[in-house]
């Protein structure tokens, strides 16, 4: 499973440029190819880490995120990657993801992908 933050709450949604204050949250499902979207508690990114896994999600997708929510998602065993900032939908992303070699999000690279 596979998600991604959203800027309206629908399944059709671009991936938008904030992690943790996302208002909405999509999850996709590559084996039903359904995209489910969620709101976010808004406690921000290390709480909404752990509803993702509680869902099934093992990768992330973002433009942006910052070093607390990274290393949960690390802990949690969870894959980040940044999509690039053109504007595309959670499915687009996943399609994307399989073909474009998406850079994973490290601590090591993380100061790249922080103020995106």
């Amino acid at each position: 499973m596979i998600a991604a933050p959203l800027k309206m709450n629908k399944a059709d949604s671009a991936i938008t440029t904030v992690f943790g204050k996302a208002k909405y949250f999509g999850i996709y499902d590559e084996n039903s190819d359904e995209v489910q979207v969620i709101e976010n508690p808004q406690q921000g990114g290390p709480a909404v880490l752990s509803l993702l896994k509680e869902k099934g999600v093992n990768t992330i997708l973002t433009q942006h995120l910052g070093q607390r929510p990274l290393s949960i998602a690390h802990e949690l065993n969870m894959n980040v990657y940044y999509c690039t900032k053109e504007r595309m939908t959670l499915k687009e992303a996943s399609e994307k993801l399989k073909t474009d070699n998406f850079t994973e999000i490290t601590m090591a690279n993380l100061s790249q992908f922080s103020n995106h």
